[in-house]
């Protein structure tokens, strides 16, 4: 589900996995195109730093699915998701999107990409899944 990816630009926010040590970022590059609209992980291996794209094609969006074809909007924060079986029972990242006033989960054993909340616009209310209103989650 990785490809070799280009440099990180400026890193927006960092989470990483206790258990391995990889860093995972949501970053954007310098200049015009602000965001890159993918999630990366960053690992070293054999003394050097390889930087992967694990999902998101590098256009801005909104799509669930797998990490080749997910679209994601201006993700704002990252933390990583131990597995919590039944519901998720591999680890995971989970993601705020500032437009879409979303929360999203990937899958790293699987690649799949899910709305866990929001996604209705901004809004205030309580509610399961995509029911809940977030207003511009950071």
């Amino acid at each position: 589900i990785s490809h070799k990816s280009p440099g990180l630009g400026r890193v927006v926010d960092v989470c990483v996995n206790p258990d391995s040590g990889e860093v995972f970022s949501v970053s954007s590059p310098e200049g015009l195109d602000r965001f890159n609209n993918r999630i990366r992980r960053i690992t070293q291996r054999n003394g050097s730093t390889l930087i992967e794209t694990i999902a998101g094609t590098g256009s801005p969006g909104y799509r669930d699915g797998s990490a080749s074809i997910a679209l994601f909007a201006y993700v704002s924060a990252c933390a990583y998701s131990p597995p919590s079986p039944p519901a998720h029972p591999n680890p995971g990242i989970l993601l705020t999107e500032n437009p879409t006033c979303s929360l999203r989960r990937i899958d790293l054993k699987t690649g799949e990409v899910v709305t866990i909340a929001g996604a209705n616009g901004a809004g205030f209310q309580d509610g399961r899944g995509r029911t809940a209103e977030f207003a511009h989650p950071v």
